[in-house]
């Protein structure tokens, strides 16, 4: 390894040397203090930038221990925040105009710029929730923010070719863990999905498996035959994590994936619980990446996903996993996002007011929570007149 040079503290020097450590605990310090560091809850810096060569070349290095680690580590680097590009799917074209466009701008262009969208917001709770953000960072932060969340993005998509070769690799935990790297680089669908598929047709790792069909369903190449065919034949496979995995790169690649897909991801939303840390996408929590693909999917391609999202629900414990669960039944019944102002519980469908009732049960913890996030972002008053309970 190349001695880190300039523009990195002493702190991410030491912990890049670390990771060639023959101490598997050294290693994993170094691994979480390097992510802390580096994609401190997904903020990147310009030293998230400068580090990534460092780190792409403990991929490249056959020998290194810290090859998988090192893999995990750039994907935090190259998304921040793995949550919002699953629910979300970041645009990255639009991510790529919006820098390109602030780059051009004055301070004082910025800043009217944000004054103005401050003053559009829809209600006045917009927009002090607004204006309490705007004074939190300023404009040029914020343009900077983007500006080294592309770039940090940029410098570790560089590293394709490398990523490839560990892909290629016959340690199923490297190849597993450069399968999850190479599923956040959708521009590069058309070169990374062949080498998805051939690992798809000769790997019997079952994690690996699993995970590989997950990145190729994130890459979203949808009309590569062979990716389709290998996806299928997955789907019938004998252990369930594979089955499930394909269904959820199904889901991602189709619409209207059909009933033999979402039959399994309902089972996965059951029962993957029983599987925990099979793949390394939230947290090792298959459910919740099952929950998330079912978001993706039309009513009349998923007529029970409610059903089965609500069961799931009263299932968890107050949480994260019952906070994503919850906000996706939300967007189930509420699809056009915040309501009219001034709509009154009376105004919502029987669906709606079936889940409000259900989510806002009791009142007391869970429920006082509910009826804040409905009133926070769905903008129904928190005094809407529920029936009592």
């Amino acid at each position: 390894m190349k001695e880190p040079g300039s523009g990195l503290s002493d702190e991410s020097r030491a912990a890049l040397r670390a990771l060639y450590s023959d101490n598997g605990e050294i290693r994993l310090s170094a691994f979480h203090r390097l992510r802390d560091h580096l994609s401190d809850e997904g903020m990147r810096t310009e030293e998230s930038v400068k580090a990534v060569p460092f780190i792409i070349e403990v991929v490249a290095d056959r020998k290194a221990p810290a090859r998988p680690m090192a893999c995990f580590l750039l994907a935090s680097i190259a998304i921040g925040d793995e949550f919002s590009w699953l629910y979300a799917s970041q645009p990255l074209d639009r991510l790529r105009r919006e820098v390109a466009r602030k780059a051009a701008m004055t301070d004082d262009e910025l800043e009217k710029e944000l004054a103005e969208w401050v003053a559009a917001g829809a209600t006045e709770r917009v927009r002090m929730e607004r204006q309490i953000s705007a004074e939190w960072t300023t404009a040029l932060e914020r343009r900077d923010f983007q500006r080294w969340e592309l770039a940090a993005y940029d410098a570790v998509r560089a590293g394709l070719a490398v990523y490839l070769d560990a892909l290629a690799s016959q340690d199923p935990v490297v190849a597993m863990s450069a399968a999850y790297l190479l599923g956040w680089f959708p521009e590069d669908a058309a070169v990374i999905v062949p080498h998805l598929v051939h690992l798809l047709d000769r790997e019997r790792d079952v994690t690996t498996v699993a995970v590989a069909s997950i990145a190729a369903g994130l890459l979203g190449d949808g009309g590569h035959v062979g990716l389709m065919v290998a996806l299928t034949q997955r789907l019938g496979g004998p252990h369930f994590p594979e089955r499930w995995a394909a269904a959820i790169a199904l889901a991602h690649l189709s619409g209207e994936p059909g009933p033999v897909v979402v039959r399994e991801l309902y089972d996965c939303v059951r029962h993957a619980d029983r599987w925990p840390d099979e793949v390394p996408y939230l947290e090792g929590n298959m459910a919740n990446l099952a929950v998330l693909s079912l978001l993706r999917l039309s009513d009349a391609a998923a007529p029970e996903r409610l059903d089965v999202l609500m069961d799931r629900l009263m299932t968890l414990q107050p949480g994260p996993s019952a906070l994503l669960v919850g906000r996706s039944i939300l967007d189930v019944v509420f699809p056009h996002g915040r309501l009219p102002e001034g709509t009154t519980f009376a105004a919502l469908s029987p669906q709606q007011r079936k889940v409000v009732v259900a989510l806002t049960a009791g009142r007391a913890s869970s429920g006082t929570f509910w009826l804040a996030f409905l009133s926070q972002h769905y903008g129904l008053p928190a005094d809407v007149g529920l029936p009592q309970s």
